[in-house]
């Protein structure tokens, strides 16, 4: 065997011997590592489980808080309900009750009228005063009975100074009244110590409202 056989043999020989040395060394290396890989996974592996159960428990807490809330605003949606029929019953009964009373009012003033353009002088709004000025406007055959009379107590702007507030008479029969609004419909235009007079119906608030919207159409 020469020189050059010698070397390529020695050469292959120790190629082999540390082609296995980078061999063993890679696989204990890599054998390490993928241990602990393994050993890593598995701990996420078990994380996770753990996780999943608590998520797990925390949904069913979830959904029983869900059907306990529903089964709540079942119950709430009942009493709703129920609520919502008694309003609606409260309401009917309400209104019918403000018919009512607006019916009573209205009968209560049937007796009652407005008289404008008496001028304010001291004894003017008396109820012997609102005798004598029916009597002498209207041209009355006789004495009407006046039970109550006043002037009206709301306040006046400083432009209305110069008009005299309305006098509010109550008579003492309902047929008066009638009457009385009936000849100054027929006499009009009425006049009382040379100014305009005028009687008027003693309107309820919400018939007045209406009649006015009524006028403006």
């Amino acid at each position: 065997m020469n020189n050059e056989e010698m070397k390529a043999d020695i050469l292959s020989s120790l190629r082999g011997e540390i082609a296995k040395v980078i061999r063993d060394e890679l696989k204990g290396a890599l054998a390490e590592d993928f241990q602990a890989i393994r050993s890593e996974l598995q701990a996420v592996r078990s994380e996770i489980a753990n996780s999943s159960k608590a998520i797990q428990a925390e949904v069913d807490m979830v959904k029983t808080d869900v059907l306990d809330l529903k089964g709540g605003l079942s119950t709430w949606s009942e009493e709703v309900t129920s609520l919502q029929s008694a309003v609606t019953s409260l309401q009917k009964e309400m209104s019918m009750l403000k018919d009512k009373c607006e019916d009573l009012e209205g009968r209560m003033r049937r007796s009652n009228f407005h008289i404008e353009g008496i001028e304010e002088l001291p004894g003017s709004s008396s109820t012997q005063a609102v005798a004598k000025i029916i009597k002498e406007v209207l041209k009355m055959d006789r004495d009407i009975k006046v039970d109550r009379s006043h002037r009206t107590l709301t306040g006046r702007r400083p432009r209305d100074r110069e008009t005299p507030r309305v006098i509010i008479a109550k008579l003492h029969n309902d047929g008066d009244a009638a009457e009385i609004l009936r000849r100054a419909r027929d006499r009009a235009p009425l006049f009382y110590n040379g100014h305009h007079v005028a009687f008027f119906p003693n309107y309820t608030a919400s018939v007045a409202k209406a009649r006015a919207a009524f006028m403006e159409v």
